[in-house]
């Protein structure tokens, strides 16, 4: 009778290890684990751009299919900015009662307000009736610059023009790019992105030829962080 106490002992402890070595990390926190691979409604999570730009408006698309095995009962979207730090909570979707074996889509439009530059994670929790929290997905974008705003070149001679933009918040210089073609193929020497440094927002361009179509185009920069190029412009030096 005490081999089979024993027997029974070591079967136990074994049955235990087996069970622990099954479980798999849940990536939510630290104190979350799953046992086996039970099946869970699965949820994803995309955004309309990867690469927002400061001041404007993003619009984050969540859906899921609710199994009803696993039926969802909530979904916690979140927001980290930089490379550490907390996850701060932006919205929570009441998921009981939602019909299952179909598809839900729901949206939230975030607002970019951080500086050039800064690191947006977005993580999307989806937490069911029947299992612990799940992280599904954690899409990471980097904040960029708005472009600048290119104005009409003035002061035009047969040699040149004076080209001017808009100040751009954070920007720490800009690039300026002139060509003799729309697909600035044929940059003017001296303007394949040439490095203007703030404050200045004016150029005054030289040596060029008479009764000529010059394109024009500005970006702004922060490091090696450049903004999309402004709307182009373009000018005919006189004859």
């Amino acid at each position: 009778m005490k081999k089979f106490n024993m027997y029974k002992g070591y079967t136990l402890i074994l049955a235990i290890a087996i069970l622990f070595a099954s479980c798999e990390e849940n990536p939510v926190g630290p104190s979350y684990k799953k046992i086996g691979s039970a099946t869970a409604t699965n949820a994803f999570i995309s955004l309309s751009t990867t690469q927002p730009v400061s001041g404007t408006s993003m619009t984050i698309t969540m859906r899921y299919v609710n199994i009803s095995s696993d039926p969802a009962e909530e979904m916690v979207l979140l927001v980290q900015e930089g490379t550490s730090g907390n996850f701060t909570e932006l919205e929570t979707f009441n998921e009981v009662g939602q019909e299952q074996k179909t598809e839900h889509t729901r949206t939230h439009t975030y607002n970019v307000v951080q500086i050039p530059g800064t690191q947006l994670t977005f993580r999307l929790e989806l937490r069911t009736q029947k299992e612990f929290p799940k992280l599904v997905n954690s899409p990471t974008v980097t904040v960029q610059l708005p472009a600048p705003q290119l104005d009409d070149p003035f002061d035009v001679t047969s040699s040149g023009f004076t080209v001017s933009w808009s100040e751009v918040e954070h920007a720490d210089g800009y690039r300026l790019d002139i060509a003799t073609d729309e697909a600035f193929n044929n940059k003017v020497s001296g303007y394949n992105q040439k490095v203007i440094a703030v404050p200045t927002l004016t150029e005054v361009v030289t040596g060029l030829s008479p009764a000529t179509t010059y394109y024009i185009r500005v970006y702004a920069a922060k490091g090696t962080l450049l903004s999309q190029a402004s709307a182009t412009k373009s000018v005919v030096t006189g004859s």
